[in-house]
């Protein structure tokens, strides 16, 4: 096995595991089933879940970019310009990702310190701090799942012509159609399972079966 194909089956298994745990995190403390923000900030179990969320967050998002620079050594051969694309929104969604998580992050601290002064969730400012840190989220959250979104259909299209990975090329525009609903139904960031789902199984696809012949010594 070649390095670019051990370094994209680890990276991008490990980064699809990290983005179901932030997610199903993120789901479990700030979903439709979940308690008011608040309470949940409230609560120390309810911030532990939250620097749990934040942290695999911010390592799934590093080791997309690391993953998406092995894809791109892997199948520039196939079409330079469509990868160095793909590479750019992996650049462009990381940063992105990681500056909504560190804000996401902000009233937690907040909360963890206020816990230890007696200072109260109910505060009217740190009410204000948090629609802060949800609206921000919001829109850098639309821009990484476009990008992530972009990035799926991209690589399918690419695949297209290899006659390798047929699953994950279909799969690929399967998830551009998804996004579009979910976005619709004003539940984008559910995407993410279904991005990191495609992550585990482009991994597997680098273990399996590699896209191009592979020098031997």
């Amino acid at each position: 096995m070649t390095r670019e194909r051990l370094v994209g089956a680890m990276s991008f298994g490990a980064s699809g595991v990290a983005f179901l745990v932030s997610i199903g995190c993120l789901i479990a403390v700030d979903g439709p089933a979940s308690p008011n923000i608040l309470t949940t900030l409230a609560s120390p179990n309810g911030r532990e879940i939250f620097d749990i969320a934040v942290g695999t967050g911010v390592v799934g998002a590093i080791l997309y970019l690391i993953a998406a620079t092995a894809l791109y050594i892997h199948l520039r051969d196939k079409d330079d310009l469509a990868m160095l694309v793909v590479l750019a929104f992996a650049i462009a969604t990381a940063a992105v990702l990681i500056g909504v998580l560190a804000f996401e992050y902000v009233p937690v601290a907040v909360a963890q310190e206020g816990a230890r002064e007696g200072f109260s969730t109910t505060d009217p400012a740190f009410y204000q701090l948090v629609v802060s840190a949800h609206k921000f989220a919001d829109v850098g959250g639309w821009a990484s799942i476009a990008m992530l979104a972009s990035t799926v259909l991209i690589v399918s299209v690419v695949l297209r012509g290899t006659r390798r990975w047929p699953a994950l090329s279909i799969a690929g525009f399967a998830m551009t159609v998804l996004a579009i609903a979910l976005f619709l139904l004003d539940s984008s960031y559910a995407f993410l399972v279904a991005f990191g789902l495609w992550e585990i199984a482009v991994a597997a696809g680098f273990v399996i079966t590699p896209l191009n012949r592979e020098q031997r010594p």
